[in-house]
C-alpha cells in the first residue's frame, strides 16, 4: 500500500485554498438562494456545466453573498497526486475550523497508509456541530485518480451534519451520484440552471452595452446562444452599436470565428480518432441516442462512445427529461457542421442516408424525411412519404411535406397518383389553383400515356 505523505519541498499557493474574487460588476444570481439553502442539509451540492458557463464565480457569488462559512481548494491536474491532494484539503478546512488540526503535521512527518485514513483523522478532528460550512472544490474534472474519488466516496458517507461537500466540475464526477441522487443526498445545479434567462440576459447586457437594445433582440440573442454566458459576454464586447448586435446574433447561426477557436482550443487534441469520428458523423442529427449514435456511426459501440464524449465535459446537452436522448449546443453543432464542411473523409449524402434509415427503423417521420432531403436522395423521399405522406398533410406539415415534393423529379410525382394528389393538396392550401390544375393535368396525361 502507497504511504500518502506530503512531499516536504511542496510550495503551498495561496490562491488553491482562496475563494475567488468576484469580477466588478458581477450579475447577482439570486435564484441560487434556495438552492444553496435549503431546510434539510444534504451531503453534496453538485455544479455541473461546460466551460464557460459561470460555475465558479456564480457559486462564489452566491455563497459570499449569503455570508456562507467556505473552505475552497481550486484543484489542477498536479493535484491527482494523493500526498499533494490530503495536504492541500488539510490546509483548506484548517483555515475555516478551529482549534487548529493535527493532520498537517502527521502528513509532513510520518504520512498515512491511505488518503481514506487522512480523510478518517480529517472527520475525527473537525466538530460535530458547527455553523455551516461549504468545502468546496472546483474544477474537479481535472482529477481522474481513483484513489482520490474513493477516498471522496469515504469523506460522503461521513461527513458531519454541519458540512456541504461543493464540488464544481464540467463533468459528472464518479462518486456514486446515481445514489445520492436517489436518496434526496445531494442538490444539483446544472447548465440548465446556470443558463442566463431572458430577464438576467437584459440586466447582464445592459450592464456592459453603452447603447440601448430592444427585448426582441435580446430574447432572440439567447435562444441563439442558449444562455451561454461566454457567448454573451463576447456578444456584449464585439457589439458597438445595435445594428452590429443584430448582425452578430444573426451571424451565429452560420458561425463565428471566435467562438470555433473557443472551441478548437477546448476540444485540443484530446480527441481519438474514433470519438472525433463520432462528433463530426452525428452533428447531423438535432437529436441522438445510444442506438442512433450506432447507425448514423456504423460501430457497435455507440453506448460506450457516447459515455466517453460525456465524461469530457463538452457542450453536449440532454435532450429529453429521462436522460436517454442528447443533442448538441446549438453553437456546438454549427462548430460540428463547420469541420465535417472542411473534410472529405466523411460522405455527408451518406451520413443523411443512414439517419434517414435509422428514423424510419424508429418511426419518427418526420426526422427520416429532413434527413432525405438532406441526401438528395429520391428512393428514400419517395419511401418515406409512399409511408408517411397523407400523415404529413393531415397533421399539417405542408412546409416538410413541400420540401420532400420539390426534392423529387416530376416524372416521379406524375406518375403516382397519391403524391399528385399530395403536391395539388398543398398547392391548394397555398391558394395556388392554378398549380392544382397543372398537377391534375399531368397526372391525367400520364395516366393516358400508359
Amino acid at each position: 500500500m502507497t504511504t500518502t505523505k506530503l512531499n516536504p519541498e511542496l510550495t503551498f499557493v495561496d490562491a488553491k485554498t482562496t475563494a475567488p474574487i468576484a469580477p466588478v460588476g458581477l450579475m447577482a444570481r439570486e435564484k441560487f438562494n434556495d438552492l444553496l439553502h435549503i431546510p434539510e442539509p444534504v451531503s453534496l451540492l453538485l455544479v455541473t456545466a461546460p466551460a464557460g458557463y459561470g460555475k465558479t464565480t456564480s457559486i462564489a457569488e452566491r455563497l459570499d453573498a449569503l455570508e456562507a462559512r467556505t473552505a475552497w481548494y481550486r484543484l489542477e491536474e498536479s493535484d491527482n497526486d494523493p500526498g499533494r491532494f490530503a495536504a492541500y484539503l488539510a490546509r483548506t478546512l484548517n483555515q475555516s475550523v478551529a482549534p487548529e488540526l493535527s493532520v498537517p503535521g502527521r502528513l509532513r512527518n510520518a504520512g498515512y497508509d491511505s488518503l481514506e485514513s487522512v480523510l478518517s483523522d480529517l472527520l475525527g478532528e473537525l466538530p460535530q456541530e458547527e455553523e455551516p460550512l461549504y468545502l468546496v472544490l472546483d474544477d474537479y474534472h481535472l482529477i481522474s485518480n481513483p484513489d482520490i474519488h474513493q477516498a471522496l466516496r469515504f469523506l460522503l458517507r461521513h461527513l458531519p451534519s454541519h458540512l456541504t461537500l461543493v464540488i464544481i466540475s464540467r463533468t459528472l464526477p464518479p462518486l456514486g451520484i446515481a445514489q445520492l441522487r436517489m436518496k434526496g443526498q445531494m442538490t444539483e445545479i446544472t447548465s440548465k440552471h446556470l443558463a442566463l434567462d431572458a430577464d438576467e440576459a437584459q440586466r447582464y447586457l445592459e450592464q456592459r452595452l453603452p447603447f440601448e437594445v430592444s427585448r426582441e433582440h435580446i430574447e432572440r440573442a439567447v435562444r441563439r446562444v442558449e444562455g451561454w454566458i461566454s457567448a454573451l459576454q463576447l456578444l456584449s464586447a464585439s457589439s458597438h452599436t445595435s445594428v452590429e448586435f443584430s448582425e452578430f446574433v444573426d451571424q451565429l447561426e452560420l458561425g463565428n470565428h471566435h467562438i470555433f477557436e473557443y472551441f478548437d482550443e477546448l476540444v485540443g487534441q484530446s480527441l481519438t480518432e474514433q470519438q472525433r469520428r463520432f462528433l463530426l458523423r452525428t452533428c447531423i442529427l438535432d437529436r441522438f441516442n445510444a442506438a442512433m449514435v450506432m447507425r448514423v456511426m456504423d460501430d457497435n459501440d455507440g453506448q460506450s462512445l457516447l459515455n466517453s464524449l460525456l465524461a469530457m465535459g463538452l457542450f453536449i446537452m440532454p435532450a429529453d427529461n429521462g436522460g436517454l436522448w442528447f443533442r448538441y449546443h446549438q453553437l456546438f453543432a454549427v462548430y460540428l457542421r463547420h469541420l465535417l464542411s472542411c473534410t472529405t473523409q466523411e460522405n455527408q449524402r451518406s451520413l443523411h442516408q443512414r439517419a434517414t434509415d435509422a428514423w424510419l427503423e424508429l418511426n419518427h417521420a418526420e426526422e427520416a424525411a429532413r434527413h432525405a432531403v438532406a441526401a438528395a436522395d429520391p428512393e428514400r423521399i419517395r419511401q418515406v412519404l409512399d409511408e408517411h405522406g397523407r400523415k404529413f398533410f393531415t397533421e399539417g406539415q405542408f412546409s416538410l411535406l413541400q420540401k420532400c415534393l420539390d426534392a423529387l423529379p416530376q416524372s416521379f410525382i406524375s406518375e403516382n397518383p397519391t403524391f399528385t394528389l399530395l403536391r395539388a393538396w398543398v398547392a391548394q392550401s397555398q391558394y395556388k389553383f392554378d398549380e392544382v390544375e397543372d398537377w391534375l393535368s399531368a397526372a391525367e396525361n400520364h395516366l393516358k400515356a400508359t
